[in-house]
């Protein structure tokens, strides 16, 4: 234990180095959506802020850490051990999970934009930024989500230009946080589910493996009618085996569900050069 504490203690910073791409394509990103929105005379000062407070947290994107850094020793050490203060030090390490969180913000924001100026000129660009961004969303009590957005803006703004991206993004796959969580009952089903297939082919193989491992003992026991103290060693590291192994593999998958859905928005944007 005190070894993974000194590793995890020497994790990357959770600064964003300067050379990320994601970051500095998002941060351009940003500048030319703040320049559109400013150059709309008619839309107000407040609408125009609030926007751009709920576009700043979308438009929040930098390159995603896998696990192979010295985080995973954290992760490792708390799923083993389930020691409270080992479960917060991993939780603070995980950088990754800030750009889960900047959704659920973003879409917090675009609907108070709507609930409060349900008249400004922005609204339908806030619709259509919510098509995208409850994509990634994984908060509940939200009024709407992808289709709901897209739905909205057709439905009560039908003649804006914006209705005709929202109709052919609609289109574009994705993947949910809460299907990549559940599909994660089953440790690599996950990623087959954003399609990582050789990752959860392997992982699914390292469970089977554990599974066998935490059963095959008890079986035997069971069958002699003789406690075996190695076939309950052996059990148990099974056992701690298979939840590291499900406590990884989810967190992984919520991340592969963020890139899935990152990437087929990149498409989109590289196909449709025009759109908002």
């Amino acid at each position: 234990m005190a070894a993974g504490l000194l590793a995890c203690g020497c994790a990357p910073s959770v600064l964003i180095p300067r050379r990320d791409a994601d970051f500095t394509r998002s941060t351009s990103r940003l500048a030319r959506s703040d320049a559109a929105v400013l150059g709309l005379a008619q839309a107000p000062t407040p609408d125009r802020a609030l926007f751009l407070q709920a576009e700043s947290f979308d438009l929040y994107r930098f390159t995603l850490r896998r696990s192979a850094d010295l985080t995973l020793a954290a992760q490792i050490l708390a799923a083993t051990t389930d020691f409270s203060p080992l479960n917060y030090l991993a939780a603070g390490l995980e950088v990754d999970d800030l750009r889960l969180q900047a959704y659920n913000a973003a879409a917090q924001l675009y609907e108070a934009l709507l609930e409060r100026y349900p008249d400004s000129p922005l609204a339908p660009l806030a619709l259509y930024r919510l098509g995208w961004v409850y994509r990634n969303v994984d908060l509940p009590g939200f009024p709407t989500g992808a289709e709901g957005a897209v739905r909205r803006l057709r439905e009560c703004y039908p003649d804006s230009p914006l209705v005709p991206w929202a109709l052919a993004a609609a289109k574009v796959p994705y993947r949910t946080q809460s299907g990549a969580t559940a599909w994660s009952i089953l440790p690599g089903a996950g990623q087959i589910y954003v399609g990582q297939w050789a990752s959860g082919a392997v992982r699914l193989s390292v469970a089977a493996g554990f599974s066998a491992l935490a059963l095959a003992p008890i079986g035997s026991m069971l069958v002699r009618r003789r406690l075996d103290w190695v076939g309950v060693i052996l059990s148990t590291l099974g056992v701690v085996g298979l939840q590291v192994t499900y406590t990884t593999a989810y967190q992984d998958a919520e991340r592969g569900a963020l890139e899935f859905n990152e990437a087929r928005e990149r498409d989109f944007d590289r196909a449709h050069p025009d759109a908002p």
